[in-house]
């Protein structure tokens, strides 16, 4: 695993919190799991500590497949509905995180590509190589 990110829409009730995260590396693939935390309840609400028990519930829900090479850098959209993506193949994509399709592949740079930021309207989409 080479990169890894939360989404902005992951939420928190009363006993559990649950994450959504996104994660990449060296087999050209995005893996979007859910993680679910169980919080201790037995603990003060208002401890400045946060006293968690360990993960409870990993659980994977999709592979998205489009690189051609590893992994670099993912990103979460600010509305939690995109991820954007980097890669040693010189692309840079951007997935629909329902449908798990890639709906942009975003070329113009000559070498490896290493980072990618939405802004916060979504009105750009920048990558770095």
């Amino acid at each position: 695993m080479l990169t890894v990110a939360f989404s902005p829409n992951s939420y928190t009730e009363l006993v559990t919190r649950d994450y959504q995260l996104c994660s990449g590396g060296d087999d050209n693939m995005l893996r979007l799991w859910h993680v679910s935390v169980e919080l201790d309840e037995c603990k003060s609400a208002c401890s400045i500590r946060d006293y968690q028990k360990p993960v409870t519930t990993v659980k994977l829900l999709k592979v998205l497949e489009g690189h051609l090479s590893s992994v670099t850098c993912v990103r979460f959209s600010p509305d939690g509905c995109y991820i954007g993506s980097t890669s040693l193949d010189s692309y840079a994509r951007i997935w629909e995180i329902t449908s798990g399709h890639c709906i942009r592949v975003l070329g113009g740079h000559l070498h490896s590509v290493f980072c990618c930021a939405f802004s916060t309207e979504l009105a750009l989409f920048a990558s770095g190589s």
